[in-house]
């Protein structure tokens, strides 16, 4: 997430002239977790919706951000300041003003494609030592500078935006549960804990992002994501040592291997973030987290039951991407919405697919297509708010190629 953040951001409110008027709400628009959208009267002036509008929330035309919008976040992790120190503030000194912060996010999601791909394949082939090494490690840590030097860029160069909150903490959405099932599967965890370190990180995340939405400002503790992806770096790194099998295998006090110590430390890390969230927002957080809840349950027992683990971590990152997402979405551009159960439905049909199907080769299938349709679900929510912000897009970033390239105004942050 993009940090330090203690400064807050407004951004009034625009308003089109086609927009001014009292509102409705319409009928429940299509999709994966149908929801019910408070959104402007028809617009006769504006094209017609389109595949991305029938598949997602409806018009791009209404007013973003809505009124009182504002950016503030607590930052209390114990390594920030030595990242920022050693990378951040170097790389921002002579960063071009010309560089879009927001390619800088789509950047770090792609160092942090590398390790997750790294775990997921440990389960199917042996890697070489110089992969865990050197590459798993090399993406955390491009994955960690560049996440904070998104926003350290855009306040530097007065480009910070609803749009810019949306792009970062939509990646960060999917990281967490990925990067975590996908590391437990490398600790040689059982399918089963793996899906579990992924659902409890997704679930943190989850909790955090409700706490925003409801109070306005995002809180993050001293042991967080940076100092969780630095220790799964680490143990990457002992292991292309000495080698997986021996790294794993290592016995610590009172007869616990480290591969076990790895996995209890992220359990409760995770653990405890959820506990501190529970603790300043209690049990409401729970009413707009319980999606990603049931469906990364559902997941887990078809884990159990065999589900592909070539196809699980992607399913449960895309079901933290679509609650956790919606929760931005709402923040950066006023839709309100409330969640349906048309997702939950298409994963059990899929567990019972499993359960009862004719066969491996129609469960396998039904297994992809369900995990196409959950990816598919939140790229679309990502692109209409980008639609819904696109007077935020600069000229040359790489959101102009969906937004067609217009020159944005200049930051009011």
């Amino acid at each position: 997430m993009r940090t330090p953040c203690v400064a807050r951001v407004a951004v009034p409110a625009h308003r089109s002239d086609s927009l001014d008027g009292p509102r409705r709400p319409p009928r429940a628009v299509t999709g994966y977790f149908h929801m019910v959208a408070t959104r402007a009267p028809h617009d006769d002036t504006a094209p017609p919706p389109g595949l991305l509008g029938l598949f997602s929330f409806g018009s791009t035309r209404r007013p973003a951000p809505p009124p009182g919008y504002a950016y503030s976040c607590e930052d209390a992790s114990l390594l920030k300041p030595l990242y920022y120190r050693l990378f951040v503030n170097p790389l921002a000194a002579v960063a071009p003003a010309r560089l879009r912060a927001n390619d800088v996010t789509f950047v770090s999601q792609l160092f942090a494609l590398l390790p997750a791909f790294i775990g997921i394949a440990s389960t199917r082939t042996d890697l070489p030592g110089w992969v865990l090494a050197v590459v798993a490690p090399l993406g955390y840590l491009g994955y960690i500078v560049l996440d904070h030097l998104d926003g350290t860029h855009a306040r530097k160069t007065g480009t910070s935006s609803p749009l810019g909150e949306l792009v970062d903490h939509w990646c960060d959405a999917w990281n967490a549960p990925l990067l975590t099932f996908a590391c437990g599967l490398n600790w040689n965890a059982s399918p089963l804990l793996a899906s579990a370190l992924g659902f409890v990180t997704g679930l943190a995340l989850c909790l955090a992002y409700e706490e925003q939405r409801i109070t306005g400002k995002m809180r993050l503790d001293a042991l967080g994501s940076s100092e969780a992806l630095t220790g799964m770096g680490l143990s990457m790194i002992l292991m292309g040592v000495v080698g997986k099998d021996v790294a794993v295998g290592i016995h610590l006090p009172f007869g616990v291997s480290l591969a076990l110590a790895l996995q209890m430390v992220s359990l409760v890390g995770s653990g405890g973030a959820i506990a501190m969230a529970l603790v300043r927002g209690g049990p409401r957080l729970f009413a707009g987290v319980w999606p990603y809840a049931a469906g990364a349950g559902i997941v887990m027992v078809w884990v159990e039951r065999g589900l592909d683990l070539r196809v699980a971590p992607f399913m449960m990152a895309a079901l933290s991407a679509t609650v956790a997402g919606r929760m931005v979405i709402e923040r950066t551009t006023g839709l309100r919405v409330r969640v349906e159960s048309v997702g939950l439905v298409l994963l059990a049909l899929g567990l019972v697919l499993a359960l009862v199907g004719p066969g491996w080769g129609m469960t396998r299938v039904a297994a992809w297509v369900v995990c196409a349709v959950l990816l598919a679900r939140p790229c679309a929510d990502f692109l209409w708010a980008v639609l819904v912000l696109r007077r935020f897009v600069r000229k040359g970033e790489l959101l102009s190629l969906v937004t067609g390239g217009e020159e944005a105004p200049p930051s009011e942050g």
